[in-house]
């Protein structure tokens, strides 16, 4: 399960508090991405619907904290990629119903390919 935000993570902890052995992993979106591409214009947003989806900065900031502690030990990806013209059919149903949930590939989104770079790059 990709964990996306801080209240997921203090689960993973509370797990291991009580003895149990769990690994954590995240994906480059929502290390790089939160939920304000939503409100982008024109659709614009639509091209960042995912599954789970992209959550609030303090959430991002949260697994960050966790990847610098070690916390989190997997950072990986599993793209479903979907054209914009596949997501528009959901423009007025973002729940998914109509919307397919998977990241829209471009030249920008972060996939593995980046994932080591951004890793070992981030302050």
């Amino acid at each position: 399960v990709h964990l996306t935000n801080r209240k997921a993570f203090e689960e993973v902890m509370r797990a291991r508090m009580n003895g149990q052995k769990v690994y954590a992993e995240t994906c480059p979106q929502y290390l790089l991405l939160d939920d304000s591409v939503y409100d982008l214009p024109d659709f614009e947003g639509g091209k960042y619907i995912i599954a789970p989806p992209l959550r609030k900065k303090e959430d991002q900031e949260a697994l960050w904290e966790a990847l610098a502690d070690n916390s989190i030990q997997t950072i990986s990806t599993d793209h479903c990629s979907f054209t914009l013209k596949q997501k528009a059919a959901g423009k007025e149903d973002f729940t998914g119903r109509r919307c397919p949930h998977g990241h829209r590939k471009q030249r920008t989104d972060p996939g593995d390919e980046s994932a080591a770079c951004f890793r070992n790059g981030h302050p």
